[in-house]
């Protein structure tokens, strides 16, 4: 099988290619921009370097493809235009390539809060998974909740961060909407099973999230148990946060992203029932998962 991954140099990607080199008959290939390249130059993986944006680099990075993991996309940006061209028109293009060489399989992994009423972001990821819907590729759409362990960036590694430092940890609003973390581990491994899955994850779409529903609230209480460190919490009114999300967006900086108060206060599905009977998906427990962090 001869699978094509987007979005090879951020961590998740680059974890189903380590997991993707241990089956047997998987050639993997990637599709990097030139900045790229010299992150990739002597491993054994077949790179095809063009722009997401460009339909003939598209079209040569699909030939002999039989299956697409597309991964790559703008999760935090203050400019929507952003949003709309890397995770809608460069999908789009991606699905035509695809078409024309007659790519068996799609797997595109979108978010939890794809919708039309959760900001740029969530308008974007929706926007590509309808383009997919109305192809005539055969599809699978992984709809991931917040997923933790992918290094010191993302946010539940900072909430670590910030609690063993003693620091305050901002909570917008009253901290009760419902999250659904994901282990970084178990999203790598529900990727590959659907990559090479048989026909019956065809055309149909899951929830990938945690094996628990908890608030923000109860999110940080967990780690500062675990910690056993106290945790100081920071209350922001959810008036207070989008006022300094707008006023600093004007600036098209991205120290608070506007669209991330909609996204977080969204209500969103947590059923994993689909994929855990479909894709075999086991997620660990939240608790196992951060002691996993803090002894890595």
């Amino acid at each position: 099988m001869n699978i094509l991954i987007t979005g090879a140099n951020d961590s998740i990607g680059k974890r189903v290619i380590d997991k993707l080199k241990t089956e047997k008959n998987v050639k993997i290939k990637i599709l990097i921009n030139p900045s790229q390249k010299s992150e990739f130059l002597g491993t054994d993986l077949e790179m095809s370097v063009g722009d997401p944006l460009d339909a003939p680099s598209l079209k040569q990075a699909t030939e002999n493809i039989d299956t697409v993991i597309h991964l790559a996309e703008i999760t935090y940006t203050n400019n929507p235009a952003l949003y709309r061209q890397i995770n809608t028109v460069s999908t789009k293009n991606l699905i035509y390539a695809c078409q024309q060489n007659n790519v068996k399989k799609f797997i595109f992994v979108s978010s939890r809060v794809a919708g039309k009423n959760a900001g740029a972001y969530a308008l974007s990821k929706f926007m590509a998974e309808e383009e997919l819907k109305k192809s005539r590729l055969d599809w699978t759409i992984l709809k991931l909740a917040e997923v933790y362990g992918t290094g010191k960036k993302e946010a539940i590694s900072k909430i670590i961060s910030l609690i063993k430092k003693n620091y305050r940890v901002p909570i917008i609003g009253k901290g009760n909407y419902l999250t659904a973390p994901v282990y970084i581990d178990d999203v790598v491994q529900v990727i590959i099973s659907a990559a090479l899955s048989s026909e019956s994850t065809n055309h149909k779409t899951y929830i990938i999230a945690g094996p628990e529903e908890i608030t923000y609230n109860e999110l940080i209480d967990k780690i500062s148990t675990i910690l056993e460190i106290k945790v100081n919490k920071l209350r922001l009114p959810v008036s207070t946060v989008s006022f300094l999300a707008k006023i600093i967006s004007t600036f098209r900086k991205d120290y608070i992203v506007k669209d991330q108060i909609p996204r977080l206060l969204k209500k969103k599905s947590a059923d994993i029932s689909e994929a855990v009977t479909d894709l075999n998906f086991k997620p660990i427990k939240f608790d196992e998962g951060i002691k996993k962090i803090i002894n890595d």
